[in-house]
């Protein structure tokens, strides 16, 4: 209750130190990251802010687009103003930049996520790539699924071990994918350090949730194929 907007825009700054930070460690530049800057823990309400609505408000920062704390927001960069929280803005955003990068894969959240943001996201691209008639690859991976102590699995920082599914409560977790997953890539020890090292950059996030970011260091990447319309 102590906070307030300004707080919340320094911390959108550091978020962006720690990514350019986290994206070095694995052999990323600045010039290869976008930050299309729509808000943390509402991007699901700008999904549904359509037609003549307003745009969303972030309880938090109190805005309502786009905007760079370090680095410029996409939308600023490409048009020279920032754009409003609505669908319509994000939605052109996501299609401009596929149209402009032609990436050959897209990796995106599931639309299993339970974290809102994250299947919003998903939304977004599947249906920017969809408009676009992208005929390229995509593949899903899944962060929040159940409570943060069900998954990933097993706990802990495994790098000799892969992702397993597991039961809560007669239900099987990770919910609502295909288990083994379609996609299962092999980590060497080495690679799995260089991740941990990059997560370990995210110094504002791993205080608050140690066990479950770091539990994501397994000897594998596993990804989902979406269907396609």
């Amino acid at each position: 209750d102590k906070l307030r907007p300004e707080h919340y825009l320094e911390l959108a700054r550091i978020r962006q130190v720690e990514t350019m930070a986290a994206a070095a460690l694995i052999g990323l530049r600045p010039q290869d990251l976008t930050f299309l800057s729509y808000p943390d823990a509402g991007l699901n309400h700008v999904y549904t802010t359509t037609g003549a609505m307003p745009p969303f408000q972030q309880r938090f920062t109190q805005r309502q687009a786009t905007y760079g704390a370090l680095v410029p927001d996409f939308h600023t960069q490409v048009y020279g103003c920032p754009a409003p929280y609505r669908k319509a803005c994000a939605l052109s955003d996501t299609k401009a930049l596929i149209a402009m990068l032609q990436p050959k894969e897209i990796y995106v959240t599931d639309a299993a996520d339970t974290h809102p943001d994250h299947a919003a996201s998903h939304a977004f691209v599947m249906e920017a790539a969809s408009q676009l008639g992208y005929t390229g690859m995509i593949y899903t991976y899944l962060i929040h699924s159940g409570s943060e102590s069900q998954w990933p699995w097993p706990r802990g920082i495994t790098p000799e071990l892969p992702f397993e599914a597991h039961m809560v409560e007669g239900q099987r977790v990770p919910l609502h994918v295909p288990w083994p997953p379609p996609i299962r890539r092999p980590m060497t020890l080495g690679q799995a350090y260089c991740k941990w090292q990059a997560l370990l950059a995210y110094r504002s996030q791993i205080p608050v949730e140690p066990e479950f970011l770091q539990s994501f260091i397994k000897c594998e990447e596993i990804f989902w194929i979406p269907n396609r319309l």
